[in-house]
């Protein structure tokens, strides 16, 4: 629609966005008001060209946003991948359509440049603030998360991480997080270290869920990373987004099923995860792939916390799940494999008493959190944040 972006700024926001119109119309509004003087680039490979036409319009007011038409078959990977080429700004961050940037980002991101950060994480596997679209449905709370923002924790603290023990941290919670590992989806990433990882690796995005794969390769190179619990990133869940198809329970689907795993031409699945469509197997088969790519050993037991998670999980697909432990044992041994699935199901025991004990305490959707309702979209819940959370200061500590 425009001419490549060629003058260089302080941040880029990247919408990569397929036929979610409502979403993503509303996600650059809240970016154009959360940060002003930000490029924005949309990556949008809908089938239709209303996002196109809308876009068209908000030009006429500001030259800020870098429209893309990606290939329509384009799969989630090739479309991250392409939107980064556009990106001319010092920071990068990417986000979901029905996500949202928060307050002061670009504040965020003149911190973290002055203090020489090459990448602030704004939440580990729990969130610090959060926003349900109106329609999310829960398995065990119904419509208690619809039209909701949850606020958990915004202290504004912060304090440096080790991406190497965060690697550790996030093989150990398969599909659940990537721990505090820096991330250029949901978080900010300079962008001289991410043409480092193209350097270094070909790519920066890969597998099947380019979260989890660019995180990996983006801790090997990232030398300053900062945890900031400050809603600088709002993640949002939308009933037809994977968050909001986790809640209900919905996201699981055999592989010749997914339209999702379909767009992946020539996909060639590691035969060690189990083969259908879930988070677990998403995320793992790709957390593999990028621990394999960043010359990091992929074990027994890796493979061993994807099997138990998925039995745990998504039981009716147990043949396949079999099937992939059968390949394990193949690959590692009998007595190797059996010793580490021992040791993922205690990890799993552990992990359940740690997620029902806070539900058995507060049981309600959001746990602990301050909940505020009526929260029709991203603009409304940026708008409601910023009122709540005291202004970003500069943290005194990790910066």
């Amino acid at each position: 629609m425009n001419p490549p972006s060629t003058s260089s700024c302080l941040l880029s926001i990247v919408i990569p966005t397929r036929n979610r119109f409502e979403c993503a119309s509303a996600c650059i509004a809240a970016a154009r008001m959360a940060a002003p003087q930000a490029q924005i680039v949309i990556a949008d490979s809908s089938d239709g060209g209303e996002l196109e036409q809308h876009v068209a319009g908000l030009l006429q007011e500001t030259g800020s946003i870098d429209y893309r038409r990606s290939p329509r078959d384009a799969n989630v990977v090739e479309n991250f991948e392409f939107a980064l080429t556009h990106c001319v700004g010092e920071y990068v961050i990417f986000v979901g359509d029905d996500d949202l940037v928060g307050p002061q980002i670009e504040d965020v991101a003149a911190w973290a440049h002055r203090a020489g950060i090459d990448a602030v994480v704004p939440y580990g596997n729990r969130f610090g603030v959060a926003y349900y679209w109106p329609g999310v449905d829960s398995k065990y709370f119904g419509d208690a998360y619809s039209g909701k923002v949850f606020v958990w924790s915004a202290s504004g603290h912060s304090r440096a991480v080790d991406p190497m023990v965060e690697l550790r941290h996030a093989e150990q919670h398969v599909g659940r997080g990537l721990a505090l590992l820096p991330r250029i989806y949901h978080g900010l990433v300079r962008r001289a270290t991410l043409m480092e990882v193209k350097a270094r690796f070909g790519a920066l995005f890969g597998g099947v869920s380019p979260d989890i794969y660019s995180a990996i390769l983006i801790a090997k190179v990232a030398r300053r990373v900062v945890h900031l619990d400050f809603p600088f990133f709002i993640p949002g869940a939308s009933p037809r987004s994977e968050a909001g198809s986790g809640a209900a329970r919905t996201d699981r689907v055999s592989f010749d099923d997914s339209p999702y795993l379909n767009r992946f031409k020539g996909l060639r699945w590691n035969p060690l995860v189990p083969r259908f469509f879930s988070p677990y197997t998403v995320w793992g088969y790709s957390m593999v792939e990028g621990m394999q790519a960043a010359g990091l050993p992929v074990t027994a037991l890796t493979y061993a916390r994807i099997h138990v998670r998925c039995l745990a999980y998504c039981f009716s697909y147990r043949q396949d799940i079999f099937a992939a432990v059968s390949q394990a044992r193949d690959r590692f041994g009998v007595g190797r494999v059996a010793f580490a699935m021992g040791l993922a199901v205690l990890e799993e025991l552990r992990h359940t008493v740690r997620r029902v004990l806070p539900r058995l305490l507060a049981p309600r959707a959001g746990g602990w959190a301050r909940r505020y309702g009526g929260v029709d979209d991203s603009v409304a819940a940026l708008r409601l944040v910023t009122s709540l959370v005291k202004p970003f200061r500069t943290p005194e500590g990790g910066g």
